[in-house]
């Protein structure tokens, strides 16, 4: 093995750690698309103007819903 060769060792706990950000931030996205779904649906039930009318369904094609 060269000696110049740096062993990088990561703890369970750091690993633990990063993925229940990651967890977290995935949580949050989902929840985030969700809100902005359920508004659109909302709005959508009001005398709207074509242009907002596709604006919201950009949105939800976007968003996938």
């Amino acid at each position: 093995m060269n000696m110049t060769t740096k062993i990088k060792e990561i703890l369970v706990s750091t690993l633990k750690g990063r993925f229940k950000k990651l967890h977290d931030a995935a949580n949050f996205a989902e929840d985030c698309s969700n809100a902005l779904a359920f508004h659109s649906e909302e709005l959508m039930q009001f005398e709207l103007t074509t242009e907002q009318v596709n604006a919201i369904c950009k949105l939800n094609d976007s968003i996938g819903a």
